[in-house]
């Protein structure tokens, strides 16, 4: 189990959950994964919004980045 635990902090995993399995708590785990998942998009539309502002297009190229961004990111 130990080794288990190991590996999947090396493979980058959300959060390890023991075995036998609570329902409650793999319930609150995706959740907080789903969150996590929309916090990180959402850092990263900001950030390419900055970068396309920075960028130096004028109004109508930012407004069609913007609208690409937005269907990438399902963000409407």
């Amino acid at each position: 189990a130990i080794d288990t635990a190991l590996e999947s902090g090396r493979q980058d995993a959300f959060k390890y959950l023991l075995k036998p399995i609570e329902y409650d708590n793999l319930v609150e785990t995706i959740r907080e994964a789903y969150e996590k998942k929309v916090e990180l998009q959402q850092a990263k539309f900001r950030q390419e919004v900055d970068d396309i502002s920075r960028a130096g297009m004028g109004a109508r190229g930012i407004k069609k980045a913007m609208n690409k961004l937005r269907k990438i990111y399902g963000i409407e």
